[in-house]
């Protein structure tokens, strides 16, 4: 108002030319104002321009590189499937990097025959990850399974353990008691021969007695009755008779002159003896008789220390007997114990083994539990890269 006041005013000339210079200068300098603002503004919009394609560009790049990862992670899970055939494997290989390939830059929707495409690597995928998933769950099962047989192979194995430990002590104490009882053998069967080898030179003085005694008799009753009687037929009967009474005479050592007499008398029959050939047989029968009974009083005296001697040997071969009787039994146990130590170490080994091979069991199935986890994980990645790439739909051949 006070501008259009004083441009009502009238003005003196000087100050009419001042103030249309000061409005020319305000609009120069108001129009240099909006020019410095449209140049600013121009140029901001520029920064925000350069700034918005930087973004896309780093976007398209990230969009890209996030792609090729997205179809190497697919292209790692078909390949990687078990038990997929070969020939749809390779089919879905050689599509893969045109499935999402589409025209005008990415405009255009993916044919439907990519889009069947892709169901169908999905599909694999996804029967895959299924498998993989149903793996792990059998596998931990079967781990869970062997986890408790573990406890049964450690349970047997102690039992093993403890069965070999008292099989080795029963083989040491049959040890021990085979070498007792086969001292005792020898024991028995030294002491048995000792008293065998005296017993022996007794038995050998015995039966030089009764030798000596059966010779008498066959003298006393036989030769010497023969001759004293008369009773030989025939000069050499006769003559054999003498000699074997003249052989005893000299070895029982009778008198010289009732050796010498007894020829003399013996030779001449009953009837033609003189009373001195009478009384020598006589007393050679009587000498011969005394040697007899002597030699049977021997006997007598010494049948109860034979019977002793005899009834000691037997006794100590009884002796020696149950102790070979001990031996053998001892030995046959000895043998049972060692065939059943051998047995316990047999079972011992055997169950050191299953338990060994019960751990790798183990193991294995925790590592196929690890492996089938991870194919889990892979078909999952392999599925959410699989739905990006769908969803991006563009060429994964451009680099």
């Amino acid at each position: 108002q006070q501008q259009q006041q004083e441009q009502q005013q009238p003005h003196p000339p000087m100050q009419v030319d001042a103030a249309s210079d000061q409005q020319q200068q305000q609009q120069q300098q108001q129009e240099a104002a909006r020019v410095e603002e449209e140049r600013r503004l121009a140029m901001e919009q520029e920064a925000l321009e350069k700034e918005r394609q930087q973004a896309q560009e780093k976007q398209r790049k990230e969009q890209a590189q996030q792609q090729r990862a997205d179809l190497a992670t697919v292209t790692k899970a078909i390949a990687e499937i078990d038990g997929f055939p070969e020939a749809a494997r390779s089919m879905l290989l050689d599509g893969l990097p045109h499935a999402f390939t589409v025209a005008d830059d990415g405009k255009s929707l993916p044919h439907a025959m990519q889009a069947s495409f892709i169901k169908l690597v999905a599909s694999a995928l996804e029967d895959a990850n299924a498998q993989a998933a149903k793996s792990r769950v059998e596998a931990c099962t079967a781990e869970k399974d062997a986890q408790h047989e573990l406890q049964t192979c450690e349970k047997d194995l102690a039992e093993a353990d403890e069965a070999a430990k008292v099989a080795a002590e029963g083989v040491t104490a049959k040890t021990q008691l085979t070498a007792d009882v086969s001292k005792v053998v020898r024991e028995a069967e030294n002491e048995h021969n000792q008293a065998e080898r005296a017993g022996q030179a007794a038995a050998k003085a015995w039966q030089q007695i009764r030798e000596e005694r059966k010779r008498a008799a066959d003298v006393a009753q036989g030769s010497l009755h023969v001759l004293a009687t008369g009773a030989w037929e025939d000069e050499d009967t006769r003559s054999a008779a003498m000699k074997a009474v003249v052989e005893h005479l000299q070895a029982i050592e009778v008198d010289n002159v009732l050796a010498t007499a007894a020829p003399l008398a013996l030779e001449v029959r009953p009837a033609k003896r003189a009373r001195f050939d009478n009384l020598t047989v006589d007393t050679i029968s009587a000498v011969v008789n005394k040697g007899l009974s002597a030699l049977d009083e021997k006997l007598a005296a010494i049948a109860p220390e034979e019977e002793e001697s005899r009834a000691e040997l037997l006794g100590l071969w009884a002796i020696a007997d149950v102790a070979r009787d001990q031996v053998t039994k001892a030995e046959r146990s000895l043998s049972d114990a060692q065939a059943t130590s051998m047995l316990a170490n047999a079972t011992l080994a055997s169950a050191t083994t299953k338990l060994s091979e019960q751990k790798e069991m183990i193991s294995l199935f925790a590592s196929q539990q690890a492996v089938f986890e991870a194919k889990v994980a892979d078909c999952k990645h392999a599925l959410a890269a699989l739905e990006r790439l769908k969803a991006g739909a563009f060429s994964c051949t451009a680099k």
